[in-house]
């Protein structure tokens, strides 16, 4: 049995170290009783006494190992991917330390996307008409506020449309992204619920534009716009419906939607479809 006093701990040992670096999870394929193991690398050591060998120590579930550090050894040893490294913490029975910072970002995500949602509900009509030339009232308002805002990026009323509804979709968007850094360990899965948002965003812009040109008066004309977020209002303040305003907040209901359908959507069917097969791929005992 080695001592701490025998031991000369090395963070450095060359390029055989590029391999493996301590605190990795790896399987070992152990020659001696030709079982997998699950391990992670606690120490990279040498042993002065013998020849200035170095050693490997693992833990794994059957105990602590103490092999030699060599190309033999380092054959029979693969890095696991990270979706892995819970069942190896599992089989070893590492509990791995409390992280707090993804629980933060995730709550700062949803209180993001909290606010993004209260801003479609309550003020997207009252941001829209303070942005409106001074002396109108009404639907003409609303109109002369969104023709100012999508003046910002040379669209006119419809481009307004679409930067007021998308805020709060690029808002959510971006929430689930940072939910999805914050608890996703595989890359693959992540840029996959990722790129499910982009699509989504692409879908919902499209959705919001169509939905306010065929909802009123078909086009995207001046009338066009007015009948159509009316008409997604539940129809015109005189006729006992809620008006633009809430045409407004229902635009920002329809560009968001698929941001959360397919993002989230893409996130889950990538894990429905791969999960089986990654299993079977990689399917090392718990021993």
């Amino acid at each position: 049995m080695w001592t701490a006093a025998s031991l000369t701990h090395n963070s450095s040992l060359g390029d055989m170290n590029a391999n493996i670096a301590v605190g990795d999870y790896v399987v070992y394929g152990d020659p001696v009783h030709t079982r997998l193991l699950y391990c992670r690398v606690q120490a990279i050591f040498q042993v002065p006494v013998v020849q200035n060998q170095n050693f490997i120590a693992f833990a794994s579930s059957v105990g602590r190992l103490n092999v030699p550090y060599n190309a033999a050894t380092l054959a029979q040893v693969h890095r696991l991917p990270r979706w892995v490294i819970p069942r190896a913490r599992a089989a070893i029975g590492v509990i791995p330390p409390f992280n707090l910072a993804p629980v933060l970002a995730v709550l700062q995500a949803i209180l993001r996307m909290n606010n993004a949602v209260d801003f479609a509900v309550s003020d997207v009509g009252a941001a829209v008409t303070a942005a409106a030339v001074p002396g109108v009232f009404g639907g003409a308002s609303v109109m002369s506020g969104l023709a100012t805002v999508g003046g910002t990026v040379g669209a006119g009323a419809v481009g307004g449309i679409l930067v007021v509804a998308g805020g709060p979709a690029m808002a959510v968007g971006g929430g689930i992204c940072t939910i999805i850094d914050a608890v996703e360990d595989d890359e693959t899965a992540a840029v996959a619920g990722k790129a499910g948002v982009c699509a989504g965003g692409a879908c919902g812009l499209a959705a919001t534009v169509t939905s306010v040109y065929c909802a009123g008066v078909t086009g995207l004309s001046g009338a066009g716009i007015t009948s159509g977020l009316a008409a997604l209002g539940g129809g015109s303040l005189a006729a006992g419906g809620s008006g633009m305003a809430l045409g407004l907040t229902a635009c920002c209901g329809i560009f968001t939607a698929p941001v959360i359908v397919i993002g989230l959507g893409t996130w889950g069917v990538y894990w429905a479809v791969l999960i089986s097969i990654r299993s079977t791929l990689f399917a090392m005992p718990s021993i």
